[in-house]
């Protein structure tokens, strides 16, 4: 199998200069991290067009947020042997099929922590990557952790009226402390 470098991939699709790849390549050389951060870091590339040409490079599809299961993500995390919030904290989606095939989509398909907790996963017999876009990863696992232990909570359905519409939510317990510091010491009488 031929695989080719990312720098080569981007600099044949017309992604980069080789001026672009030259300054990330010192940069990498420096700080570390990996050649597509850098790049995107720099400016030099969009996130989306990276994630494009990373698709191509690793033969893993591109994952459409849009198109996720979120029923199948939870069924299938309560039945891993790693707890969901392990992977979740990875930004590591997971959902079986009917055919039993496990669906792994990550913005870092590559985290050696993920391939070899997967390695000792009993439902990984048969596994199907996919690419997700580190905002979409992000987006995901925070919607699947706020329902992770099963609850659902409070602040997510009855939202407090002196907020506007858009940002509405219980009051913290740090603005509560606030407001108690604010009015002073409780006296009795």
């Amino acid at each position: 199998m031929n695989v080719q470098l990312l720098g080569e991939l981007l600099l044949a699709k017309g992604l980069v200069k080789q001026v672009e790849i030259d300054n990330a390549l010192m940069v990498q050389a420096k700080q570390g991290g990996r050649l597509g951060e850098v790049l995107v870091r720099l400016g030099a590339v969009s996130t989306n067009s990276l994630y494009q040409v990373l698709s191509e490079q690793l033969d893993y599809p591109l994952a459409s947020a849009d198109a996720l299961d979120e029923a199948a993500m939870r069924e299938t995390m309560t039945r891993l042997r790693v707890g969901a919030q392990w992977w979740l904290d990875r930004q590591v989606l997971l959902w079986q099929d009917q055919g039993q095939v496990l669906h792994v989509a990550s913005a870092d398909p590559l985290d050696i922590d993920v391939r070899e907790a997967l390695a000792d996963e009993p439902l990984a017999a048969i596994i199907e990557w996919r690419l997700l876009l580190p905002a979409d990863a992000e987006i995901w696992s925070q919607r699947l952790r706020l329902h992770a232990d099963g609850m659902v909570r409070p602040w997510m359905h009855a939202p407090c009226a002196s907020l506007p519409r858009t940002r509405r939510s219980w009051p913290s317990s740090t603005t509560r402390w606030r407001r108690r510091l604010r009015r002073g010491p409780r006296t009795s009488t």
